[in-house]
């Protein structure tokens, strides 16, 4: 194994720490933020919020209103055939 191109376990510590930092700051700093100042996104999250939605999953198959919605857009689609 080359040896000569690596760096001291002191730097590396020191670049893992402050790529912790910067992940730190992207989740909790800056991706918070257009929730803050929109009021449009504030509105999506409490409603997503009261509806129990998480908006990151990627199946809805557990959601109750997925399934309400399913059964009415059903309904209405039969209630346009007659």
């Amino acid at each position: 194994m080359d040896n000569q191109n690596t760096l001291p376990l002191n730097k590396r510590l020191c670049r893992l720490a402050l790529a912790l930092l910067i992940l730190w700051l992207v989740v909790f700093v800056l991706a918070p933020l257009p929730f803050k100042y929109s009021e449009r996104l504030r509105a999506l999250k409490e409603t997503a919020e009261a509806y129990g939605i998480h908006p990151g999953a990627l199946y809805y198959s557990d959601v109750p209103t997925t399934d309400m919605a399913r059964l009415r857009s059903g309904e209405a689609v039969r209630l346009s055939e007659q």
